[in-house]
């Protein structure tokens, strides 16, 4: 139960900043790609990088990569946009399902070196 309201906890702070970031780059980007949920999306793979091999507390750990990272990052509104997207601009839409999964590998296994080095 307790691991529950850890978890729980974290993704309220990382879905309301989410939500923030998402209001904020609706009224900023004019593009029809979807800029912040990509740079909310790499942010996070980043820093769920960083943290795997970082010897933190089981909990701590659940707090910030289940919790906070899990609900900063956003699986669903990548989905909703890019079937958005296919419909009226289907390259930028493919172009942005490539770029979101390639460097989300890329910037991933970057967060993974820094958080291996730092030990």
């Amino acid at each position: 139960m307790l691991n529950i309201l850890i978890a729980g906890l974290g993704a309220s702070f990382g879905s309301v900043t989410r939500f923030l970031l998402m209001g904020y780059g609706k009224r900023v980007n004019k593009l029809p790609l979807p800029i912040t949920t990509l740079i909310i999306n790499l942010s996070g793979a980043f820093m769920l990088g960083l943290l795997t091999p970082l010897p933190f507390n089981p909990a701590l750990k659940l707090f910030l990569g289940t919790g906070i990272i899990g609900g900063f990052t956003t699986f669903s509104t990548f989905m909703g946009e890019l079937l958005s997207l296919n419909q009226d601009h289907k390259t930028i839409a493919w172009w942005y399902a490539g770029w979101t999964i390639l460097m989300g590998i890329v910037i991933g296994l970057v967060g993974l070196y820094i958080g291996k080095n730092l030990i």
